[in-house]
């Protein structure tokens, strides 16, 4: 099993999908076939970040069955970032600042205008 799993996280296969990193290796290698059933997709996480201050991104609720999904949401976490955020802040300090559920709602559920949002006037971007 260890071949199989790059983070030796599954070693019984009663906890694999507890504790492994998402990566997927394990899905069709599962010998009790426990991961055959279920939604294939994306995951999208946000909020992660490296350097001086790093930050552990968090993954949205949902699982994304297209690439579609995938870059409008991207697309609306951008014009979020851009409404939202303030001059000099990088995108893991609004989500700390707003609380990951109410950006994980606008993102998921929220309509934003995108027209609007890029009209507004941003002064500035991220200073690391």
């Amino acid at each position: 099993m260890f071949r199989i799993c790059r983070e030796k996280t599954c070693r019984a296969f009663s906890v694999c999908a507890r504790l492994t990193n998402h990566c997927g290796r394990c899905v069709t290698k599962c010998p009790f076939h426990a991961l055959d059933e279920g939604t294939y997709g994306y995951k999208i996480y946000i909020g992660g970040r490296w350097g001086k201050k790093v930050a552990e991104g968090k993954a949205l609720s949902k699982i994304f069955t297209s690439e579609q999904e995938v870059i409008e949401t991207v697309e609306k976490a951008i014009l979020f970032f851009r409404d939202e955020g303030i001059t000099g802040e990088r995108f893991a300090d609004t989500i700390a600042r707003l609380g990951f559920d109410y950006v994980e709602d606008k993102l998921l559920n929220g309509k934003l205008d995108k027209e609007a949002v890029m009209k507004k006037t941003v002064i500035g971007g991220a200073t690391c």
